[in-house]
């Protein structure tokens, strides 16, 4: 997932430096202690239920001003406003409209740390209203923001002569006959795939990254048909703010379903096979704490957590949870189209679990 356009991440954007700096920090600090006491207790940073009343509040202020009310990991409301229209100043002669909300997931570490947007009044949400901006100019009001695209008949061919090349890699025949090898005693009825990008960046940036990540999920669906011919077919789901219609069209057209943000989140259940490679959000958090999926390939668990913030970052509770239920199975090839990613497939003595 790639952010394409400024962010705008509300009264966050006009923190300065002030006089009640050290009480800002004392409340902040306060307030990290609590999140940490209840993340230990074993309490969800996320649940499925606050996700989905925060897509339907969105949804039903959908061009409109208003307020979206977030329930904090403390039991606290807290209270966002949709600005969308409003003018921020930039240079001499340009200026940011703001467009879009959308949600801001916050990892436990960003959490529980003090950085340039920490507000001690939403410290304990873990959801967040954020918008787009986009920049123009200030006289003629045009829009800079403006990103090339390819034609819809360009972007297929672009998709088409990267399927081909990953089908025909070695690194998908590697893949193949090792997930055809496992012994994968849980059922997979779904794949829901998070932040594989648009097609258009494999134009953009010269790599297959976007279309190979895409035609995994093909790869996956037939392979794991065929291993289990009992349970019909397997629905596949994508979600990516990046996608174009182009892009919703083309997945369409091979049997994948775009789903808007929050959807993909909560259609992940235990029968679902995740996919996400460096993502830009905690795709990994979020769906461990609203399910334990029956496999996932994303991003390589790591024994401690990064000293510094990133955006799909290990927890200690991702740690314990992979080490008791699931068992890991490398990914053959380079990292280039995938970067680190394991696959993790749940164990059989977990498969009744919920």
């Amino acid at each position: 997932m790639i952010y394409r356009k400024p962010v705008y991440p509300g009264e966050a954007y006009f923190v300065t430096d002030d006089n009640d700096k050290h009480n800002i920090i004392q409340r902040l600090t306060e307030a990290h202690a609590e999140i940490h006491s209840l993340y230990l207790s074993g309490a969800p940073v996320f649940t499925r239920e606050i996700i989905q009343d925060v897509g339907q509040q969105l949804r039903k202020l959908e061009g409109k001003f208003g307020k979206v009310f977030i329930r904090g990991l403390d039991g606290v409301m807290v209270e966002f406003a949709i600005e969308t229209g409003r003018i921020l100043p930039s240079q001499p002669d340009t200026e940011f409209v703001i467009g879009a909300p959308f949600i801001y997931y916050c990892s436990i570490q960003e959490l529980t740390s003090i950085n340039d947007f920490s507000i001690p009044r939403i410290a304990s949400s873990s959801l967040r209203i954020y918008h787009y901006m986009a920049l123009r100019n200030k006289f003629t009001k045009e829009n800079l923001d403006v990103v090339p695209t390819e034609s819809l008949k360009d972007t297929k061919n672009i998709f088409k002569t990267n399927q081909k090349q990953w089908e025909d890699s070695e690194q998908c025949k590697q893949l193949t006959s090792i997930v055809q090898s496992i012994n994968i005693s849980v059922d997979i009825q779904q794949i829901v795939a998070f932040a594989c990008g648009s097609i258009r960046d494999d134009s953009e940036q010269q790599t297959p990254r976007s279309s190979f990540q895409h035609v995994l999920v093909l790869t996956l669906r037939n392979i794991l048909s065929k291993k289990q011919e009992d349970l019909g077919d397997i629905s596949c789901y994508a979600q990516d703010p990046a996608y174009s219609e182009f892009d919703i069209l083309i997945l369409r057209e091979n049997g994948i379903t775009v789903l808007d943000d929050p959807e993909g989140f909560l259609k992940v259940d235990d029968s679902t096979l995740v996919i996400s490679c460096a993502a830009q959000v905690p795709v990994r958090q979020i769906t461990l704490d609203l399910a334990r999926p029956a496999a996932m390939i994303w991003d390589r668990i790591e024994e401690h957590d990064r000293d510094s913030l990133w955006a799909d970052p290990d927890s200690s509770r991702i740690r314990k949870m992979i080490l008791e239920f699931y068992d890991a199975f490398e990914i053959p090839g380079g990292t280039e189209n995938f970067g680190d990613v394991v696959l993790y497939i749940r164990r059989a003595t977990d498969a009744s679990t919920t």
